[in-house]
């Protein structure tokens, strides 16, 4: 369950699928959240991924998290760090299984579509879960203003063994438009380039470009991915309350 508990956000990236900001509202009342969480234990669901929006600005975030590890739930929290601190981390630690987060380019890349001193504070947040031993996952929107700056970053996130990187090209949805969007050749050649870089290298860091594993044991192509519509074990649900089975369909 891809669970979206508020809508507020205390960033508003340029790319906002959900074009979240500090003038949205949260809509799903803690209760309503709970009841999400037993419905889909119900239903088999397995795994809780806590977004948003950005969840750490609700003030119950932390009912919200002990509610999903109390169901059994392998829970996912994503945020964009800016106001992580490291009182959080014993709470992160107790009912967190992995913790998702954001690196769209290199700093000035990164700080023009997210925030000025973002970059610094989600490098130095990663640092520190990574210290204590939380599995990180870094995800990347791929887009114009950061598209020649990805095989360093691929490469700077390597380095620092985070436990897997995604890599997305956006959709011209919410506040990303189509000027943003890099074409798809730009993108599958990018892809064969970061293939060619590191199927052959022993990462501890697991890179994916939209389904496609880089690491040297898999074989590529662009070809046969794997779609959630057709698996049919993933639901989105809203802070208004609407479910839908892809975030494309919003």
């Amino acid at each position: 369950i891809d669970l979206n508990i508020t809508n507020r956000c205390n960033i508003g990236c340029s790319h906002c699928l959900f074009a979240a900001g500090p003038e949205k509202d949260d809509n799903l009342s803690l209760g309503e959240i709970e009841s999400v969480l037993e419905d889909g234990r119900k239903l088999g669901a397995e795994e809780v991924h806590i977004s948003g929006g950005e969840p750490t600005v609700r003030r119950d975030l932390e009912k919200v998290l002990r509610i999903a590890d109390s169901k059994g739930y392998f829970v996912r929290l994503q945020t964009n760090m800016w106001a992580f601190t490291p009182k959080m981390l014993p709470l992160i630690m107790e009912t967190t299984d992995e913790v998702l987060t954001s690196l769209d380019g290199l700093e000035a890349s990164h700080d023009l579509i997210r925030k000025p001193g973002s970059f610094q504070k989600t490098t130095s947040s990663i640092d520190r879960l990574l210290e204590v031993g939380i599995r990180v996952v870094v995800i990347t929107a791929v887009q114009r203003k950061n598209y020649q700056d990805i095989p360093k970053l691929v490469e700077f996130v390597s380095n620092r063994e985070v436990n897997a990187h995604f890599l997305f090209s956006i959709t011209p949805l919410g506040r990303a438009t189509q000027e943003d969007v890099v074409s798809v050749i730009e993108w599958e050649k990018l892809v064969e380039k970061l293939y060619e870089t590191y199927k052959a290298r022993d990462l501890s860091t697991d890179v994916v470009c939209e389904l496609h594993h880089l690491r040297g044991d898999e074989s590529f192509t662009f070809n046969g991915a794997e779609c959630r519509l057709y698996t049919r074990n993933h639901a989105v649900v809203l802070p208004d309350g609407r479910v839908y089975p892809c975030s494309m369909f919003i």
